[in-house]
């Protein structure tokens, strides 16, 4: 069984990760969703949504600190840790958050023209900024009438 500070993933279960390129100029923290992005060389870069970003092709959540400009693991099936970005109900479905403050932290699903859903919440969280438990699992949802 995997453990996280005080939160622990379930057991039994082992989570798919990849290694990714961060072309950022900053550090991405551990437990962070992320996007991919184009870079010519790099076919698996990823980045934070940017402020307002429409919050497309989501890639996982980060399993380990990726320094800016290196490589690091992400999680791209099963459960992972990350950050919430309010209160999240178990079972609540949950996408990557572009809004400032925010950024990389998981909110409530809510169905737009390019929404992606990360995955669905296993462990609660009972405030913004709390770690829970995620089981990742992407894919897009019906757009929005």
């Amino acid at each position: 069984m995997a453990q996280y500070a005080d939160v622990v993933l379930s057991s039994g279960t082992t989570p798919t990760n990849i290694v990714c390129f961060n072309n950022s100029l900053v550090d991405i923290a551990k437990g962070y969703g992320v996007l991919y992005e184009t870079v010519a060389g790099y076919p698996r870069a990823v980045k934070l949504p940017g402020a307002g970003d429409a919050v497309v092709r989501a890639a996982g959540v980060t399993a380990e600190i990726i320094p800016a400009g290196g490589y690091g693991k992400v999680t791209v099936n099963g459960p992972a840790i990350a950050f919430a970005g309010g209160v999240l109900t178990t079972g609540a479905k949950v996408m990557i958050g572009s809004v400032a403050g925010h950024l990389g932290e998981c909110i409530v699903t809510v169905v737009t023209a390019t929404s992606e859903e990360l995955g669905h919440v296993l462990q609660a969280s009972a405030a913004d900024g709390d770690k829970f438990e995620i089981f990742v699992n992407i894919h897009t949802l019906p757009k929005a009438a």
